[in-house]
């Protein structure tokens, strides 16, 4: 160090961090990694969160997870050339084909499972007079079974998946 009129002063190539400086850069590196980490646990609890890696199923409806009225309709979308039936927290529901009946009438087709070979579809929603009226609030599960129409029900195969009710 060199002295110059009673003053010493640094001769160090590196300026010094302030302690202020250090501060502010382990806040923002800090907080970074914290966004990174957040979006990390979003991207799991989105649809992620039950991968759909069976080709047959186009759709599940609610998304696993999502929040459903209490009347709210639930089912599943199908491949072409699939057809299925619906279990909700374990009971096994009437399925309908929509166009397949001796006497149509609007009243006993409405409490089961709707299967609509066009669209693919397997919906339920509960209603007065169905084996469920409505969805209590908490968690329920959905499993559907479901197999190519030229095969038989022995070779189906089983998705399952719960859904929310406020």
């Amino acid at each position: 160090m060199g002295h110059h009129g009673g003053v010493a002063v640094s001769t160090s190539p590196a300026p010094t961090w302030t302690f202020r400086q250090r501060l502010v850069l382990a806040v923002l590196l800090g907080s970074g990694l914290l966004l990174i980490l957040a979006g990390l646990s979003v991207a799991k609890t989105g649809d992620d969160d039950v991968r759909i890696t069976d080709p047959a199923i186009e759709r599940l409806i609610p998304k696993p997870g999502d929040l459903v009225l209490r009347q709210g309709e639930v089912g599943i979308d199908l491949a072409p050339g699939y057809t299925g039936e619906l279990q909700i927290d374990g009971k096994q529901l009437p399925t309908h084909t929509i166009g397949q009946t001796d006497t149509p009438s609007p009243f006993d087709q409405n409490f089961d499972v709707q299967f609509d070979a066009g669209q693919g579809t397997l919906l339920f929603t509960p209603r007065v007079g169905a084996d469920i009226e409505s969805f209590s609030p908490g968690r329920h599960t959905i499993t559907a079974r479901y197999w190519r129409i030229l095969q038989s029900r022995n070779e189906s195969r089983v998705f399952t998946w719960q859904f929310a009710v406020s």
